[in-house]
């Protein structure tokens, strides 16, 4: 019998970055069984972890900031692994325990510099690895493995989700969403993704994604396209992924939601870079496009910006690469 430790593992947001951290928590109850494993977040990313086996206790970020780490600290916490590594985590480190102790803490590492080497001056220092693998690699010391199992998502429903989507089949994925404009594949790409799928194959497509993207009303006179941005849960969206066999997305969320289902992705990056680590994570078939200009030069962390004035660098993807893989995609699947 394992030793019964009580972990706490910080990761305030997004989705992708939450889906990400779910090796680190299978990982932990693989190595520590017996264990009780709670993760911070906030609240509006709850659906992502919560029905999440792995994970015995939801705490949600909340004001007074005080007041909640005043409650986590009765919990006397064996270990603390922050994956999401901030000035709001450091503060609550310290919070956590009266004298720091590096035998209950852990912490990844960001490589910030490299990220400003790279973003500034196109110097590539970046280590290779995965973010996943640096998150395991933070917890070597005590034991916790790589398994190589990928993603963790939980689908709800699955039996409900089959009968409201059993008129769905044989379908590409189109994930038209982004946390910020410049990560998005653009309207005119899409056209070009849409207009080739439909007068090549029989194939149907379906297009996810939130409430920040407006398309016109053409999108969805053929009956080929099932237009589903913003009329989805995340329950639903991974169920759709999970069908698909070909999934065609910038890095967002959904990107790594299709990971979790090894699915066949098309990644399409604009102002960030797959150089950071956060490519689909052990899925057998990859295909990554980057911007055909400053291939090493990415303009920002997170794709808050482009430096580009005249264009996105997302706009400057090869579509015609990206149709030829699509193609062979269709080819391998009808065969």
């Amino acid at each position: 019998m394992s030793r019964k430790y009580k972990i706490l593992v910080l990761r305030f947001s997004s989705m992708g970055d939450i889906l990400l951290t779910t090796p680190v928590l299978r990982s932990l109850k693989t190595k520590f069984p017996d264990s009780e494993i709670h993760f911070v977040t906030k609240k509006k990313y709850k659906n992502i972890i919560q029905n999440n086996i792995y994970v015995d206790s939801i705490i949600f970020l909340e004001d007074p900031f005080l007041k909640m780490v005043s409650k986590l600290r009765k919990q006397n916490y064996d270990f603390v692994v922050d994956l999401h590594k901030n000035a709001k985590t450091l503060f609550m480190k310290l919070l956590l325990y009266k004298d720091w102790d590096d035998t209950k803490i852990f912490t990844y590492k960001k490589n910030n510099l490299q990220k400003f080497l790279l973003i500034n001056f196109g110097f590539n220092v970046m280590p290779k690895s995965h973010i996943v693998d640096k998150y395991l690699n933070s917890l070597k010391r005590i034991g916790v493995k790589k398994d190589n199992k990928g993603l963790d998502f939980f689908i709800s429903d699955i039996d409900l989700l089959k009968e409201k989507y059993k008129s769905i089949n044989k379908y590409i994925v189109i994930c038209l969403g982004g946390s910020f404009v410049n990560k998005r594949i653009n309207l005119k790409t899409v056209k070009v993704i849409i207009n080739h799928i439909l007068s090549y194959s029989d194939t149907n497509i379906v297009l996810l994604g939130g409430d920040d993207i407006k398309l016109e009303n053409k999108f969805s006179q053929n009956k080929r396209i099932i237009n589903l941005v913003n009329k989805t849960s995340l329950n639903e969206s991974a169920f759709l992924l999970k069908n698909s066999f070909l999934v065609i997305t910038p890095d967002t969320g959904l990107m790594h939601l299709a990971s979790v289902f090894n699915k066949t992705i098309i990644s399409i990056w604009g102002c960030t870079s797959p150089l950071f680590g956060y490519t689909p994570y052990l899925v057998n078939k990859s295909f990554v496009l980057t911007p055909l200009i400053d291939k090493h030069k990415p303009c920002s962390k997170h794709g808050k910006y482009c430096r580009k004035v005249s264009f996105n660098c997302i706009d400057k993807i090869d579509s015609q690469k990206l149709i030829e893989i699509i193609s062979q995609e269709i080819k391998l699947f009808n065969k």
